[in-house]
């Protein structure tokens, strides 16, 4: 992917902090989308390290579904899109020392006053310990959201696996 092909695109990414989080959003900047550094720990230093002007920190804790609420109101309100979505989920109880993570990108979520629609492409990875990432689940999410009283909601999401199976 060439240097400017996500030149005014943007992206959330969460976990920013992290070692992941932090390369993933370097990867995006380089190639011109303005990144959004979420995490609940210091990510001022991430988005300082950017390509000057792609980066900005977002205090976030994602596990507060209000706070996740505001911050993606705010980034659409802003920059009247959201393109990708990067979601590091780092532990998984199911898997011990396993890590999982969820990478979400769309070309755009079209938006139209108080109603929104997105096609939203998913990749969810897994790493074991002592191993490489390896691709566990492709698919999409067919979403239509609304705004009401100032926050946006869905009012319908459709998930399809397209390769791969559910991760236990």
């Amino acid at each position: 992917m060439s240097a400017g092909a996500l030149e005014g695109r943007v992206a959330l990414v969460t976990g920013a902090a992290g070692d992941l989080g932090r390369g993933i959003a370097a990867a995006l900047a380089a190639r011109g989308a303005t990144v959004a550094c979420a995490d609940v720990r210091p990510t001022g230093p991430v988005a300082a390290a950017l390509t000057p002007g792609a980066g900005v920190a977002v205090a976030l804790d994602v596990t507060d579904s209000r706070a996740v609420d505001r911050v993606l109101t705010e980034l659409v309100d802003e920059h009247g899109r959201l393109d990708v979505l990067e979601a590091n989920l780092p532990g998984n109880p199911a898997r011990p020392g396993a890590t999982t993570f969820h990478l979400m990108a769309n070309p755009a979520i079209d938006v139209d006053g108080d109603h929104a629609t997105a096609t939203v492409m998913g990749v969810l990875l897994r790493r074991e310990p002592g191993d490489e990432p390896g691709i566990a689940v492709t698919g999409h999410y067919e979403d239509v959201l609304v705004r009401e009283r100032g926050r946006w909601r869905f009012r319908r999401r459709e998930a399809f696996v397209d390769v791969g199976r559910p991760i236990e």
